[in-house]
């Protein structure tokens, strides 16, 4: 089994006041993602992917784009009813 999908995000900041040294901008966010669960007899595999686009727009500044990708992958050992064992791995872009 497993799941696709998708992510949008639009956000507007604005400081007001005397003291709003920070200039008005706009982050917008889009996201692809997957993950796969695969299961064979006692061991389950699953895998995970996420690749993620953000663009930042101020005023009186240069926009700034940024692509991140992350994954992961991780296997669970189901060796009776009460008790499981798993282990992952994962890599992951700020």
């Amino acid at each position: 089994s497993g799941a696709l999908g998708v992510q949008s995000t639009r956000s507007a900041f604005t400081a007001e006041g005397e003291e709003a040294f920070l200039p008005s901008s706009t982050t917008r966010g889009t996201a692809l993602f997957a993950f796969q669960e695969v299961a064979r007899g006692p061991l389950t595999w699953q895998f995970g992917a996420r690749v993620e686009e953000t663009r930042l727009a101020a005023e009186r500044a240069r926009a700034r784009r940024d692509r991140e990708l992350s994954g992961s992958a991780g296997v669970v050992w189901k060796w009776s009813e009460a008790w499981s064992l798993a282990a992952s791995v994962s890599r992951l872009e700020l």
